[in-house]
């Protein structure tokens, strides 16, 4: 259950745009993500906590079904066709996705977010997140 709070949590939309501005660019786009998203702070997995146990669940819904596709896409992956099954996924997952930032944000902030009203990257730098790194 920790295991899938933690992956949720890194890999939301929310945790993305927190440090999408401290990010290297290079010829395709921001890099070193792995560098990071493990200075970001969240809390530690409490069992019985409702958000941390809902996280937990759309985090292990969500690797069941990316499971499920990656095994339908066969062996061949150039990487225009990686690219396409990116955000094709992304596309079926939109639902758990929106709800996991929403929770995400909630444990963040401290303030709770309607499932798909969070704004990922323009919201976070218009707080201003210079704070995440002092």
């Amino acid at each position: 259950a920790e295991a899938h709070y933690l992956a949720a949590y890194i890999n939301s939309g929310y945790a993305n745009g927190m440090i999408k501005e401290f990010q290297s660019r290079g010829l395709f786009g921001a890099r070193d993500i792995h560098k990071l998203i493990v200075k970001l702070p969240f809390p530690k997995y409490q069992r019985n906590d409702a958000d941390h146990d809902a996280l937990s669940t759309l985090g292990k819904t969500c690797a069941k079904l990316a499971a499920t596709f990656s095994r339908s896409l066969g062996d061949d992956l150039g990487s225009r066709a990686l690219g396409r099954a990116r955000a094709k996924l992304r596309g079926e997952l939109e639902s758990e996705l929106e709800q996991i930032d929403a929770i995400v944000e909630k444990l963040s902030t401290g303030k709770s977010a309607v499932a798909g009203t969070a704004k990922k990257t323009t919201r976070r730098k218009s707080r201003g997140t210079g704070r995440l790194f002092d």
